[in-house]
Parts: C-alpha cells; structure tokens; sequence
C-alpha cells in the first residue's frame, strides 16, 4: 500500500513543478487542469519508484475526474497566498476498504485451492478490483473544500504548495484512507488488533484475530471464541434441501434468507451490509445478559451456511463494523 502512495505523490509533485502563473488562482487553475490530463511518461522520468503504467493509468483515472471551482485568492505575503478552492471527484474513501476485502477474500480462495499467490500476484489482483472499482463508481462522487497555499518560485511566479489535503482531494480520499489502513497495520489494530489467523474447517475459511479457542461441536461445524466475542458456522447441505423438496442448485442466497425468515417467523428481515452480504443485526437477552448479534449466510456447491458473530450488546459498537469486516472475508467450497 505504501506504493499507492508513492505513485499519488508523484503524479502531483511532478505537475506541480510545470504549473506556475503570474497570478495564484492561474497557477491553481494550471495544476489542477495539468493534473486532469496527467502526462505519465515525465512522472516515470521523475520518480523511477513508479511501477508499471497501468498502475499509473488507475490513479490517472480518479484525477481525470476532477472537477474544480475557485471562488478567490488571499495573499498572505509577499510571496504567499491562499487560493479557495472546491475539488469533486470520484469517492474512493469508502470504496478501498472494500477493494482490501476482496483482495483478502481472493488471496484465501486460491490458498485454500494450493495455489497460494505471491506479493505481487496479490498487488496485482488489487490493482485489477482497484481499476474496475473506479469505473463502477464514477457517479459518486466526493467534494472537499481547501484553501490551497501557492508560493513565488525563486523567478517570481506563482507554484502550487502541495500538501497532504490535496492529495486528498485529488484522490477522492484514498491517500487518507491508505494512511489509515498504514497506521494500523503498523499499530496492530487492523480489524480488530493484533496478527489476523486463517480458521478453516469442514468447508469453511474465515480469517479473524489469532488466538481465539476452538469449542466447535456436533451442533457447530465451526466455533469460535474468547473473553469478547464469538465466532460460529452451521453447515447444511444440500441433501437436506432435496430430501424437503426444495431444489438448492436453482435457491439462491435471498431465497435462502427468506426460507431462514419465514420458517422461524422473525420480524425482521435480511438486508445488505456495507460489503454487500446480506446480513441481520439484533440484540437479544440470554440468561438475563443483552448480546448484539451479526448473522450473515453463504452458499458454496454442497451447502449453505449461516454465519453469526455476538458479543455483548455493550460493547456493539467496537464491534459492529469490525464483524461485518471479518465476515467479508469467508470463503466457503
């Protein structure tokens, strides 16, 4: 990920440097008009760190996307001045995290299949979802308003002061987004803390914190725990399906969701989550205690499952986003 920022950095110093004016609100207007039509080879000629152009080309395509108003310039000093600015473009903040998801969902299917991929088959694979995430969502878009510093070159003319808000801005969010993720990596508080661990068993992957205790049984294909959350997986195979005259092969997973519904008469219904499972959330009293629980299904090419995640109803909101991640991560054969 620290790549992602390295190419960002690039395709905005590099055009900085080609864009001074005579006034401050023109030599806002160069860069962000030069940022719009990127030329990619002086990027390569002033930082050899970038990888292949395709990956140039992805972060190309936010920029390109960029819309732009001025309102006005302050100068602040001789050699200084504010430009107000307003930049819109494509929303990636919201985006990346599931791009990472589907990444980590991939990198376990091929494990789990022997063919575990390298670093960069991995990288390649999230380039290729990051690419096809930036044309599926071009109509949502992100505006952020900033007061843009421009300086007076050693020739007197106006340059754009690039700092990390409108890189920001640039990328639709995904520079504050990667230095996020960054942070926590780094911190160990990546979804949920501490070194992650693949759980597997009898058909199943998920990956969740290292360390939890294995309590699965008869009634639980796979349980998992500790002192703050729980983890458990039913299996049911298609056999069972057939044997009630249902069909699994042509069910699909909402028709799975109401038949989970309607047989236990549950007032609420399946809905999508941020990651676009489908899923339910409550709360419910268990020997006098309140817990919050997640419930999630899948299909795989022998059976359904259904997913739940609970911890106490107290601790919900640590844990409510952090359980639809973990969920996101589940490949079933």
């Amino acid at each position: 990920m620290k790549k992602i920022l390295t190419i960002l950095l690039s395709l905005t110093m590099i055009l900085s440097l080609t864009a001074c004016a005579q006034k401050p609100e023109t030599a806002v207007k160069e860069f962000l008009d030069k940022c719009k039509s990127g030329n990619l080879e002086e990027i390569a000629d002033y930082n050899d760190e970038v990888l292949d152009e395709e990956y140039a080309e992805i972060f190309k395509s936010i920029i390109s996307n960029v819309t732009y108003k001025i309102s006005g310039a302050e100068q602040t000093a001789d050699d200084e001045a504010i430009v107000k600015t307003q930049i819109t473009t494509v929303d990636m903040s919201e985006t990346f995290q599931n791009i990472i998801s589907e990444t980590l969902t991939w990198a376990f299917g091929q494990a789990l299949s022997g063919k575990e991929p390298t670093e960069e088959e991995t990288y390649d694979k999230m380039m290729e979802l990051f690419n096809s995430s930036v044309e599926k969502n071009k109509d949502k878009t992100k505006t952020f308003d900033l007061d843009i510093q421009v300086i007076k070159d050693s020739d007197g003319k106006w340059q754009v002061d690039i700092d990390d808000d409108l890189i920001d801005a640039l990328s639709g969010g995904l520079y504050s987004s990667v230095e996020e993720m960054l942070l926590e990596y780094a911190s160990g508080d990546f979804a949920g803390g501490g070194d992650m661990q693949l759980y597997s068993k009898s058909g199943l992957s998920i990956e969740l914190p290292a360390g939890l205790e294995d309590d699965s049984d008869e009634y639980y294909d796979l349980f998992l725990y500790n002192d703050d959350y729980a983890f458990m997986a039913i299996k049911e195979s298609f056999d069972l399906f057939t044997e009630n005259e249902y069909d699994p092969n042509t069910m699909s997973i909402d028709d799975y969701c109401k038949m989970i519904v309607d047989i236990n008469e549950l007032n609420d219904q399946f809905e999508k989550d941020s990651y676009n499972n489908p899923y339910m959330a409550y709360i419910n009293e268990v020997e006098g205690e309140n817990y919050y629980y997640y419930t999630t299904v899948r299909k795989g090419s022998d059976a359904f499952w259904i997913v739940t995640f609970y911890t106490f109803a107290a601790q919900k909101d640590n844990y409510a986003s952090q359980f639809e991640q973990w969920a996101n991560t589940i490949v079933v054969n």
